[in-house]
């Protein structure tokens, strides 16, 4: 391995470690501790992450990179190698553009937000939590503004963002559905009641929305057909259509994307798991299986991508 790789690994570690110590902090505060400690514990991230971005935007990273551009080059595109190397590329070039403050800044506000946050949706008074929002949004285009170059976005103004004509003409294709299916369950909202609290049941039956709730039983029942999961590249939409049905569009695609297997079929939302099933096992004669068989066994382990030295 080369010596400025492993360099690169270390340095790396580093600065995951100073986020994965965040984190805890961050998990804490949310679990444990008192919401009195909000601003010491606002203090403590700030400090974090503002090492993490120190470490993260080091000249020397620059330099590392630099001299592993000929052996990125002797790697495959998608090794951890070359993967490794160029993902730090880009992070380093963009944090670089970002000042370490803003970054601290980012991290206080959001562990000071927190407590009011929880406490405006206990009282169910989100206008008091309205100035933290604000607060939230102005970061956030502080954020924007600093990478503005890399992704031409020069139309913040206040506090509104506006869409610039000029970025609309940009769109010169809008895909399909059948094209792009989304993953199962996209979009749809749940609420979880305790199963013997008839009160609760009764008020949230309120907002109910049946025909989402029979497409995404029938989305569901695809995926288990399948022997599929959230990490499996399935795509599934259930629309209603006219007559109280549902039409279900599916598609099977290959990591690599050369490879697709797509159905579908109408059927009465009375029997949307059962119209669920049917475009399942339809894919599965047509090949999805062999597909799911080929992306379970090409997912990369997550320990290789693992930076620790």
């Amino acid at each position: 391995m080369s010596e400025d790789f492993a360099e690169l690994r270390t340095r790396l570690a580093e600065v995951v470690d100073v986020d994965r110590a965040a984190e805890i902090l961050r998990w804490d505060q949310q679990t444990m501790m008192p919401p009195r400690g909000a601003s010491v514990r606002a203090e403590q991230l700030a400090t974090l992450g503002r090492i993490a971005h120190e470490r993260l935007t080091d000249p020397g990273i620059g330099r590392l990179l630099e001299r592993l551009e000929p052996f990125e080059a002797e790697h495959e595109y998608d090794s951890v190698e070359a993967s490794l190397i160029r993902v730090t590329r880009r992070d380093w070039e963009k944090e670089r553009k970002v000042p370490g403050e803003l970054r601290a800044e980012l991290s206080r506000a959001a562990a000071l937000g927190y407590p009011v946050w929880v406490d405006a949706r206990a009282r169910n008074d989100f206008a008091s939590f309205l100035p933290v929002l604000r607060q939230h949004l102005e970061l956030k285009r502080r954020y924007v503004e600093c990478l503005a170059d890399e992704v031409e976005l020069g139309w913040y103004r206040g506090s509104e963002i506006q869409l610039d004509s000029v970025c609309l003409e940009l769109i010169s294709l809008a895909l399909p559905v059948s094209a792009c299916v989304p993953a199962p369950g996209q979009g749809i909202v749940a609420i979880e009641i305790r199963a013997d609290d008839d009160e609760v049941r009764r008020v949230v039956a309120g907002i109910e929305d049946p025909a989402a709730a029979d497409a995404l039983d029938a989305e569901r029942a695809l995926v288990a057909a399948l022997g599929g999961g959230c990490q499996t590249p399935i795509g599934a939409l259930a629309s209603p259509v006219e007559g109280d049905e549902l039409e279900l569009l599916a598609a099977v695609v290959s990591l690599d994307g050369s490879r697709a297997v797509r159905g579908q079929a109408r059927g009465p939302r009375r029997d949307a798991a059962a119209l669920g099933a049917r475009v399942g096992a339809q894919l599965l004669a047509d090949g999805a299986d062999q597909i799911l068989l080929d992306a379970r066994t090409q997912t990369v382990d997550s320990r290789q991508l693992n930076v620790d030295p």
